[in-house]
């Protein structure tokens, strides 16, 4: 598996060549900037996002352009605030949030791949899981019809499978498989993460929830035991 370490050095300032506002504070900044005005964070985009290609070139060269915006909302997301405890669903408040867990990093980074793709023809779901070995946890599903993605921002990881392989219980290829931070934030999670999806494994009883539209999660919270998927027996 290749850790993507040239693009982390970048982000967070390690490679002078790269420091020009693509150190992990200047990501930060960008994000911040949404609040008021996205044309910044576009901006951060357009300047940086030529690393994605320049540091894997083999992963990133089946990607269009939708999917590279989509990883770079992931690593925005994932660097934006350390793990932790939150209620935020709306851009606002997931902005003013001191921390995110795997939700609000989910609909960060869905909501910032929306401000840069406006158009994108791209599907973006999320998914909730309960049980295995990542227990509780939300990802994010990116269908395509030749490279379809799931990518995790909580722990920084990027893998090319589709939902029905993932959920089916096959694994991903370590070539496939893309880990964006080395951040220990849940302690040993990413690494639960990893084996999950180079393991297969992942099944269809694992399956919490799924919304095409981010949007529809906050309001299904409150009916959350009587949702009819197979993980809700674990919350009863």
């Amino acid at each position: 598996m290749r850790l993507w370490l040239g693009l982390i050095c970048a982000l967070l300032g390690a490679t002078p060549a790269l420091s020009l506002d693509c150190s992990d504070r200047s990501v930060r900044s960008a994000v911040s900037a949404t609040a008021s005005d996205a044309t910044y964070f576009r901006s951060a985009f357009d300047r940086c996002s030529y690393l994605l290609a320049a540091r894997d070139e083999d992963f990133f060269r089946a990607l269009d352009d939708d999917q590279r915006a989509l990883v770079w909302a992931v690593i925005a997301a994932h660097n934006y605030r350390p793990y932790g405890n939150s209620m935020a669903f709306r851009l606002p408040d997931l902005l003013s949030e001191k921390h995110l867990d795997c939700d609000n990093y989910v609909l960060l980074a869905i909501r910032l791949f929306r401000l840069l793709r406006p158009d994108a023809k791209l599907d973006v779901d999320m998914v909730g899981w309960e049980g295995g070995l990542v227990g509780n946890h939300a990802q994010i599903v990116a269908n395509h019809p030749t490279t379809p993605l799931l990518v995790d921002p909580t722990v920084g990881i990027v893998a090319k499978i589709s939902f029905d392989d993932l959920a089916s219980g096959k694994n991903v290829d370590p070539e496939d498989l893309l880990v964006l931070s080395q951040r220990n934030d849940p302690p040993g999670f990413r690494e639960k993460v990893e084996k999950a999806l180079l393991s297969g494994a992942y099944r269809p009883s694992h399956i919490l929830y799924y919304f095409n539209d981010p949007d529809d999660y906050p309001a299904a919270i409150a009916t959350v035991k009587t949702w009819p998927t197979p993980a809700i027996q674990e919350r009863r």
